[in-house]
């Protein structure tokens, strides 16, 4: 069904004539006869006018079914979409990729005792002492 054939409908279920219609919208009778006869169309604001005179929502009076608010349609998925979504998942694999070389694959370069700045690490402190009570130990025996 067309929307000149919606409205033709709509306006003729709630008893209106053209005439009073178009006095409704603040358009000419021959406006309404061409959006009915499909020759024009209704702009935005005339739309949502007919749409408030008719009770129904834009969606109706366009064609489209109510969905309620459990459904979902199935669309199938845009030329776009589907390249935003392989650009969307190899920004992610690359981002993985560099992040894991990054963090995980660069070895942790080792500081030269004259690179401290003089203060010795808890663990330096701990091995070195370790080191002395083993070496202390080996002297008693």
């Amino acid at each position: 069904m067309t929307l000149g054939e919606r409205i033709k409908t709509l306006r003729q279920e709630q008893g209106l004539s053209q005439e009073v219609l178009a006095e409704r919208l603040g358009v000419s009778r021959q406006a309404v006869s061409k959006w009915e006869k499909d020759l024009s169309r209704p702009d935005t604001e005339n739309l949502l006018a007919l749409a408030s005179v008719f009770g129904v929502s834009i969606d109706e009076l366009a064609g489209n079914k109510a969905e309620s608010a459990g459904e979902h349609t199935h669309r199938r998925p845009t030329l776009g979409r589907v390249v935003f979504t392989a650009v969307l998942t190899l920004a992610v694999v690359l981002g993985v990729i560099a992040a894991l070389h990054f963090f995980g694959r660069t070895p942790h370069r080792r500081r030269e005792p004259s690179q401290l700045s003089g203060k010795r690490t808890e663990r330096t402190r701990r091995g070195r002492s370790m080191l002395r009570f083993m070496y202390s130990a080996t002297i008693k025996i």
